[in-house]
């Protein structure tokens, strides 16, 4: 699916809560190594991701990037020149959906098993590959 999406031009940002990191039961060098891994299993050829936005606040702690905060979403608009209108936000919990609200960008959520209540109107699918190919699909 995220072959798919940088074929067709887009850039990919990665936003996670870390809270294993405010708690102390992790450290950010084991989070980056997680993140290595991880997108060494994906196969795709580097960057996959624009950005890596790290969020280690717990959530008893003032949220300043911990989701469902927009900051980094706002700071990678910022940053990068996006137009809002062509930004998503996907993920698989409520507080992703949330997160998407708060920036003012198109919100997706992926929930194939139907878990999660979210506002009308918030597209759902089953798969990130359902996602990717009505998103690519829908911009041709």
């Amino acid at each position: 699916a995220l072959s798919l999406l940088r074929e067709a031009g887009f850039s990919l940002f990665l936003l996670t809560n870390q809270s294993g990191v405010g708690r102390g039961r992790f450290t950010m060098t084991a989070v980056h190594l997680c993140n290595e891994r991880m997108i060494a299993l994906l196969g795709l050829a580097a960057p996959v991701f624009a950005e890596i936005c790290i969020a280690p606040e717990r959530p008893d702690e003032s949220v300043v990037y911990r989701k469902p905060s927009p900051r980094f979403i706002d700071e990678c608009v910022a940053k990068y020149g996006l137009d809002r209108s062509h930004c998503w936000m996907v993920g698989d919990k409520p507080v992703d959906v949330e997160t998407g609200v708060n920036a003012g960008i198109n919100t997706a959520l992926i929930d194939g098993e139907g878990f999660f209540s979210v506002a009308a109107g918030i597209p759902r699918y089953d798969t990130l590959y359902d996602f990717v190919q009505a998103l690519v699909a829908n911009t041709k």
